[in-house]
């Protein structure tokens, strides 16, 4: 059966997503511990290892601006992310 898309609107991603600020990120050393580092990597979901500090709580996508360029997940709970991620939040 072929697929038909014309109930799709368009529509931007702001309509459905706020856009964490930089300032609620994350940029300080931690240590090891429980919660998710959220890096650009592509791999193991961005998550490049877990630390002792979160900076967000809640449903999120990152999405890699740089390095694994357009590589996005789905993250939700306690995470961090590092200063370079890009943070959506569902509103």
């Amino acid at each position: 059966e072929d697929l038909k898309f014309d109930h799709f609107e368009n529509r931007k991603i702001g309509d459905g997503f706020n856009y964490l600020n930089q300032e609620n990120i994350l940029n300080k050393t931690s240590y090891e511990g429980p919660y998710p580092l959220i890096t650009r990597s592509s791999l193991n979901r961005g998550i490049s290892k877990y630390i002792n500090d979160y900076s967000f709580e809640g449903e999120c996508i990152t999405v890699a601006p740089s390095g694994s360029s357009g590589s996005s997940f789905y993250h939700s709970g306690k995470v961090a992310f590092d200063n370079l991620i890009k943070v959506l939040i569902p509103k």
